[in-house]
Order: structure tokens, then sequence, then C-alpha cells
């Protein structure tokens, strides 16, 4: 990009995910590793409290 003089911020095409987004993907995929599904459930309940809303 630098070579063709195009500014990488302008120029970007990517979608990129949200925290959210990424966070209820990594709860998917840890979901065989959870002790019990409370305990999956009490981890994305505490996302959904306090860090989503920002």
């Amino acid at each position: 990009m630098a070579k063709a003089v195009l500014n990488p911020r302008f120029n970007a095409q990517r979608d990129i995910p949200t925290f959210e987004e990424l966070s209820r993907q990594v709860h998917i995929d840890r979901l065989p590793t959870w002790k019990n599904a409370k305990h999956g459930q009490q981890w994305l309940n505490t996302l959904r409290g306090y860090a989503f809303p920002k």
C-alpha cells in the first residue's frame, strides 16, 4: 500500500468483528471445557453485564 501511495486507514476493506461477537464465539468454542453449564453461562453473563454495554 505504501508503494502504491495508498493510505491504509482509508483503504481498509476488512470487516472487524466486535468484542461481543468474538466473546460469544469463544464461549461456543469453549463449551466442552467448562466444568458445568452454569459456569459457562456465568462467564457470558459477566461479560454481558460489564463489558458489552461499553
